[in-house]
């Protein structure tokens, strides 16, 4: 009777103790965060590989300074030659082979909506990736999918808006880059100066890849520290109980104001139901010597 007694104390001590204890996310010590992602560090989208560096560069000044909540963070970016082929494939191998705890800054539309229902179906939080499109930003359906560049659609309403104010008789023609990315764009110009006096004339799509068009005049470092510190903030923001649902939660909630490399002024704001967390965007022009702002500061929704 004694022992029986005695070995009933045991299980219920041990069931206290398995119910006490938590399961940490996978990518998550009490020491260190996990993230990984994809970028194009060759091939014929190499120029935005920049982005992993950049990120990467300005986590070790985060973890110098003694990481996030007294976790470091272990980002560890592949190469998937913007082939959304290999990014899936990747993509799988950060997932369960390096057991990240999230995935972060992988770059290119079609490269994200290749991974985004394996992500969202392993529950890994696919946060501040490199794309702006509409076709990425479903809430409802993929909550823990979101991009960090401004909306696409937004971006092309912007330059509509500008020229109804300023070039009321504007004749437009439109180069745009054939994909979600200058389609977005281009419908939010049309609807932007629908009625208003510019009309669009011509408009004439190209392929990313063709040799003899500039799609990017860009300081590709400066993006991924943009996306690094947004992460950063976030992280630091959901807390030193950790988790990937919270972070996702998070993620939904941000008002951050002092992105010190956003220009003054741009806010990242995101809520459960808008996914694009830059919030607003000044126009710049180039004229022929440099780029000089063009328009006030406005929405970029």
């Amino acid at each position: 009777m004694r022992r029986a007694v005695l070995a009933g104390a045991v299980v219920l001590l041990l069931a206290a103790t398995a119910g006490a204890a938590s399961v940490a996310d996978p990518g998550l010590t009490p020491t260190t965060i996990v993230l990984g992602g994809t970028v194009p560090l060759s091939g014929e989208a190499a120029a935005f590989g920049s982005v992993g560096p950049g990120a990467k560069a300005y986590f070790a000044y985060v973890n110098a300074k003694g990481g996030v909540n007294g976790r470091k963070i272990d980002y560890r970016y592949l190469d998937d030659g913007y082939d959304p082929a290999q990014t899936v494939q990747l993509t799988r191998q950060l997932v369960e082979q390096d057991r990240v705890f999230a995935v972060f800054n992988s770059i290119g539309t079609n490269n994200n909506l290749a991974i985004r229902p394996y992500l969202s179906a392993q529950k890994v939080p696919q946060l501040f990736v490199g794309d702006g499109s509409d076709a990425l930003a479903q809430p409802r359906k993929y909550p823990g999918t979101m991009g960090l560049l401004p909306s696409y659609r937004g971006e092309g309403a912007v330059y509509g808006r500008t020229l109804a104010t300023t070039r009321p008789k504007a004749r437009i023609a439109v180069l745009f880059e054939n994909n979600d990315l200058g389609k977005d764009m281009t419908r939010g110009l049309s609807r932007a100066i629908a009625g208003k006096g510019p009309r669009i004339v011509a408009s004439e799509p190209y392929e990313y890849t063709d040799p003899d068009v500039s799609s990017q005049i860009a300081k590709l470092n400066w993006y991924g520290m943009t996306a690094a510190w947004t992460m950063v903030e976030t992280l630091r923001r959901a807390g030193r109980n950790l988790t990937r649902a919270g972070l996702v939660k998070t993620a939904q909630n941000l008002d951050l104001r002092n992105n010190p490399f956003l220009l003054p002024g741009i806010t990242i704001r995101t809520s459960p139901t808008k996914y694009f967390p830059i919030a607003n965007i000044y126009l710049y022009r180039y004229d022929n010597k440099e780029w000089v702002r063009a328009s006030l500061l406005q929405p970029a929704r």
